[in-house]
């Protein structure tokens, strides 16, 4: 549906104010990517844990330098999005964490990753930018696309993140 999106040949113009750096080189950002992002995610309903099967990305590039790179920062922040959305958890006590070491608080790994596709969009009307730079936009589109595949899949409403797997149980079996 998103690629769908992609190729509607929807126009929408923005006009960017020149930025002025303090080195006087204009070499600054001034606009970044848009993105649009669809996840499917399988939901256990005896544990409350939530499994990525696909991401699947819709980044506004403009030309791409890099297919390899635009695949690999685009994964990179699939991670860091599905750990925001239902992973990583620090717990607080007291004013302080109760991890004491990064030992203690478990990130997600290639094999929490689902797949991840990305469809560039590069065909964009030139306007002195150049290529846009992918960064961190994953990380924006993956925690929502990811919660939303939740509620589409089970009707809870996440309310906090990560979310947590009792109260997503609580939410199903009330359902039930």
């Amino acid at each position: 549906p998103f690629q769908d999106l992609a190729c509607a040949g929807i126009d929408i113009s923005v006009t960017v104010p020149p930025i002025e750096t303090a080195t006087g080189t204009g070499a600054v950002h001034a606009i970044f990517t848009a993105c649009a992002a669809s996840a499917r995610v399988c939901v256990d309903r005896l544990t409350g844990r939530v499994v990525l099967e696909h991401l699947h990305f819709v980044p506004v590039t403009g030309p791409v330098l890099s297919d390899a790179g635009v695949q690999a920062q685009m994964e990179g922040g699939a991670a860091l999005g599905l750990g925001f959305a239902v992973l990583e958890r620090l717990e607080t006590s007291d004013g302080h964490f109760s991890a004491s070491n990064l030992d203690g608080y478990l990130i997600p790994t290639i094999a929490d990753m689902g797949r991840v596709t990305v469809v560039a969009v590069t065909d964009i009307p030139e306007d002195g930018l150049g290529p846009r730079g992918v960064g961190e936009i994953s990380v924006n589109a993956a925690a929502p696309a990811i919660i939303n595949a939740i509620h589409a899949a089970t009707g809870f409403v996440a309310r906090q993140l990560p979310v947590d797997p009792a109260k997503l149980l609580d939410h199903l079996q009330a359902d039930a």
